[in-house]
């Protein structure tokens, strides 16, 4: 290392930076000579353009001078280098007086300007390359902004030289008629990037460079689910159905979100919920049993990011709670809570007594120790093994008669609110009703079944109560235990081991998936068909046999009356080096390993895992587990492969998607992360942007997309739909006929060489964006950017989300101006509009923040009546409202939206 240091010392001994004092000294004497001169340079040079410091002393003071409008010549500049206490300290006045003698020509004053300009630029390269170093030697900062910094350090070399900012205006007008002549030859209102439709290039005059153009509307336009999907507020546990939350207004305070950052859950209240009409929706199953029914457009997360269902096929893996903490604080009563586990399980509640079904002693007894705190009795119905759960003796109509002092039918028609009794009458009763504990006919636990709804559900519509929902851990987990004492079973077999649940009620077993879910429980839910009573029947089954889930079932349940067969499963589940499918992570996963890996061979890594140097790790075949990936993430010191390894999130693989035909719909709003959590599934709550890059595409210009909500490919699927015309369903599903292959093959070919470069990052900063397009106009030019959408976007503010917005936005504006290209950036509206009559969105209405509107040169929003009015007359017509444009006029321009192909057309062209 100490040679090393020798030979970069050796090369750089007697040299010094780049300079010329002749040059220097020129210029400052030209400056005292000349007036002219003084003109020429003033604005041109700085101070620390001179190399020598005596050179920087007398030209700040000559500045001085010029900006106060005084003479400047020798005895100006030695008086107030004297006042300033630096004449002495250059060499006293013969050094000012010796400048007028050394410049050979005040009117070559330009030319030595330029090489002081030329020399001072080569010292900043020398020190921009200096500051680069110690950027890159700051291991601690993310080496995207490292480059950026160090691209920024370099630019602001280049961008130094001062041009003169005030031009006469004469030039301007003649270069003004140049280009109205052209426009006039042409024959074309467009003196910007024509968006490609006819009336909106008209009202803006096409898209111009440095532009920033805003397109909003309200999230969700056609993206939604089905009425009886459920979402659960994480605070009471409650689940609902999402139609009913659009029925009965926002009733559900708070939700989960997922953090697409750290990849765990938060709780976020939603701000709106409504319906969305008649949608054709598409039923989606996974490995594990879960369901749920959605448009084609809704996005649901996967490993690469956002993706539309229309996108997703089978095999793909998409992003379910791994675990789900919705605890609530409701509190029913132990007796209540333990009755209902039983009767759910192996009871019988269909008859006009409730009945237990079961031959385990210690189960008996536990049920009878529950339903004596309820005033019950467990009664054997004969030498069967069941028994009816009955009330001990209690008061009758005739001990309330008795007591009220009235007649038993007086008293009937008292208590049911008849004519007849007199009020002094009807209180009477009444108070004896109160005083006996007087129930009717009806035992505690008739009452109890009847207020969750269960009396009269045979096997299977049996379901649990939505009161359960709401119970704290502690009766969650007695609930369950008990549930699980009648028809779950804990076993062990030649090294095999599970916990499952068996009945012949779905319902109920989407139910216990998921409240185990609550409990970190990874469960699966699986249809198969019984013997029974000499044919068969389907029954689900909900097992697990995973050691992370066998443990916590163990240590935060368990199984009544099954203790110890339950401690064997633990014990053999912990002894178990296996992993379960969920477990593991997509394929896909490995193109992020290779990313954080860069040049380091997989042999350094290999034994830095104590592998040998030739381990397979079957990088791009294998799904790898999370194991594998925490290694990984420690060797590769990788924040985002410790942060995938160790998510919340389960990776499920889809099993099938089939069509369900026309669905009524709806969707949730929620601010923040712009996500939620819905049948234990993660998923997401803007045509017109997309048509526009693809119109400029088709010209030619090259366009860059940054897609924070879709994948690559369905920013594809999009725009061959749209120029194919193509039903996006029916391109899913592979099911074209003969008479669309023709369509299709030919949009292909019109975009295979359509200069588009899509990136889909899920997390992406405006420094990201610089650096790309950056990089993207060197090579192959640029013509327009969109980013879809600016909410999903990062900012370094922190102080509130605002800021974070206004932050984004103004660095967009300045982004535009810096690579001279228009901008485009797709952003949501707030909630305001929802409660005016008229749902036209207004400049108020951007989200978020104030600063979209002052730093937008164009302002447009999406307005689809018939999304509010099932009656518009004006279906299938999409207004774009111009709502600010900074040079030009404002406005409706009225469109045709075809959903199907996801397209915008001109008005009446179409």
């Amino acid at each position: 290392m100490t040679a090393t240091v020798d030979r970069r010392d050796d090369r750089w001994e007697g040299r010094v930076p780049p300079q010329s004092v002749e040059a220097e000294e020129s210029v400052l004497g030209a400056i005292l000579l000349s007036e002219d001169a003084a003109n020429e340079v003033m604005d041109r040079l700085d101070p620390d353009d001179f190399y020598r410091p005596a050179h920087q002393a007398v030209f700040r003071v000559m500045r001085l001078l010029y900006n106060a409008n005084q003479a400047i010549d020798a005895i100006t500049v030695s008086e107030e280098l004297r006042r300033t206490g630096e004449l002495d300290r250059i060499g006293g006045i013969s050094s000012i007086t010796r400048l007028l003698d050394i410049v050979p020509s005040a009117s070559n004053v330009d030319y030595y300007a330029g090489i002081v300009e030329e020399h001072s630029q080569r010292r900043a390269l020398i020190k921009a390359g200096s500051s680069i170093t110690d950027l890159a030697m700051r291991l601690d900062d993310e080496i995207h902004a490292v480059i950026d910094r160090a691209e920024q350090t370099v630019l602001a070399v280049a961008g130094r030289r001062v041009k003169d900012s005030m031009q006469p205006i004469g030039p301007v007008f003649f270069s003004t008629l140049e280009e109205l002549e052209e426009l006039e030859a042409r024959g074309s209102e467009i003196t910007g990037l024509s968006t490609g439709f006819r009336d909106l290039d008209r009202k803006l005059t096409g898209l111009h460079p440095s532009n920033l153009v805003i397109i909003a509307a309200r999230p969700a336009m056609g993206k939604c689910l089905s009425g009886d999907t459920l979402v659960v507020d994480p605070k009471t546990g409650r689940r609902t159905p999402i139609a009913r939350l659009a029925a009965e207004g926002i009733d559900l305070s708070h939700t989960l979100s997922l953090d697409t950052d750290r990849l765990g859950f938060d709780v976020t209240a939603p701000i709106a919920c409504k319906a969305s009409g008649v949608q054709e929706c598409f039923e989606l199953t996974t490995r594990l049993g879960r369901k749920i029914v959605a448009s084609g457009n809704h996005p649901f997360y996967t490993v690469t990011g956002w993706q539309p269902l229309s996108s997703l096929s089978v095999g793909d893996r998409v992003a379910v709670a791994g675990q789900m903490p919705a605890f609530g604080v409701d509190d029913l009563g132990d007796a209540e809570v333990a009755l209902l586990g039983y009767l759910l399980g192996d009871g019988n509640v269909a008859g006009t007594t409730p009945r237990l079904t079961n031959i385990d002693p210690t189960v008996v007894e536990d049920a009878r120790t529950w339903a004596r705190q309820l005033g019950m009795e467990l009664v054997r119905d004969g030498g069967r093994p069941t028994y009816r759960i009955v009330g001990r003796k209690r008061p009758t109509l005739a001990d309330v008669a008795r007591e009220a002092g009235v007649s038993a039918p007086w008293a009937s028609r008292a208590m049911r609110r008849l004519p007849g009794p007199s009020p002094d009458t009807r209180t009477r009763v009444l108070e004896a009703v109160a005083r006996l504990g007087y129930t009717g006919r009806r035992t505690p636990l008739q009452l109890i079944l009847d207020g969750h709804g269960l009396t009269g559900a045979t096997s299977h519509t049996k379901r649990v109560p939505d009161a359960i929902f709401g119970l704290g851990e502690r009766q969650l987990a007695l609930f369950l235990s008990r549930l699980y004492a009648t028809d779950g079973s804990a076993w062990t077999a030649q090294g095999i081991y599970r916990v499952e649940y068996s009945t012949v009620s779905e319902q109920l077993a989407r139910d216990v998936q998921h409240l185990l879910l609550r409990f970190g429980v990874v469960a699966k839910v699986r249809r198969r068909r019984v013997a029974y009573d000499g044919g068969y029947r389907v029954a689900w089954d909900v097992a697990f046999q995973d050691p992370r889930s066998v443990a916590a079932f163990s240590n935060r349940i368990g199984i009544f009356s099954k203790e110890r067969s339950m401690r064997e499963v633990a014990r053999m589940a912990g002894q178990s080096s296996g992993a379960a499918r969920w477990e593991s992570l997509p394929p896909e996963v490995w193109d992020l390993v290779e990313k954080e890996r860069g040049d380091i061979p997989w042999k350094v890594i290999s034994e830095a895992t104590g592998r040998p140097g030739d381990h397979n790790w079957h990088s791009g075949r294998r799904s790898p587990t999370r194991s594998t990936l925490r290694e990984l993430s420690e060797v590769l010191g990788s924040r985002r492969l410790w942060t995938l390894a160790n998510s919340d999130l389960v990776f499920d693989d889809i099993v099938s998607i089939h069509p369900v035909g026309p669905w009524e719909t709806f969707d949730l709003e929620v601010p923040g992360h712009a996500n939620f959590v819905a049948n234990d599934f993660v998923v997401h709550n803007s045509a017109l942007t997309m048509n526009i890059a693809t119109n400029v595409a088709m010209e030619g210009k090259p366009v860059a997309i940054f897609s924070l909500e879709m994948g690559k490919e369905e920013v594809a699927t999009r725009m061959l739909c749209a120029v194919a015309r193509i039903d996006s369903m029916k391109l899913r599903s592979g099911q074209l006929g003969e008479a669309v292959w023709p369509r299709l093959t030919d949009a292909a070919g019109k975009l295979y060489n359509a200069p588009v470069f899509v990136d889909d990052s899920p997390v992406v900063t405006v420094t990201d964006i610089r650096a790309k397009c950056r990089r993207l106009k060197r090579v192959h030019g640029l013509g327009l950017v969109v980013v879809d959408y600016l909410q999903l976007m990062q900012g370094t503010a922190r102080e509130n989300r605002q800021q974070e917005i206004a932050e984004i936005s103004r660095n967009l504006k300045n982004l535009a101006r810096e690579l001279e290209v228009p901008i485009i950036a797709v952003s949501q509206l707030n909630r305001n509009l929802e409660s005016r009559e008229d749902k036209r969105p207004r400049l108020g209405d951007l989200r978020e923040s104030g600063s979209l509107e002052q730093d937008a040169d164009i302002v447009v929003f999406i307005y689809r009546d018939e999304y509010y009015n099932e009656s518009s007359e004006k279906r299938g017509i999409a207004e774009v409202i111009v709502a600010k444009h900074r040079a030009g006029s404002v406005g409706t321009v009225e469109m045709t939206f075809m959903p199907e192909f996801t397209k915008f057309s001109d008005l009446g062209r179409d």
